[in-house]
């Protein structure tokens, strides 16, 4: 139902848009940067665990 092109990213766009694109982009980048720390910490955890172990007899 939707004929109307996909919104591509204008110079003329109004800045509360732009403000609100930007935003957008932060928020993105900081969930993928907290995301990939989450699975980090996670990692070594339990690499450190498993090390632990291992070491025992």
């Amino acid at each position: 139902m939707n004929d109307r092109p996909p919104r591509e990213k204008s110079p003329n766009s109004s800045p509360k848009e732009a403000r609100a694109e930007r935003l957008a982009e932060v928020m993105r980048a900081n969930l993928k940067r907290r995301k990939e720390a989450s699975r980090g910490q996670m990692g070594g955890k339990g690499n450190t665990k498993d090390e632990q172990s291992s070491g025992k007899p």
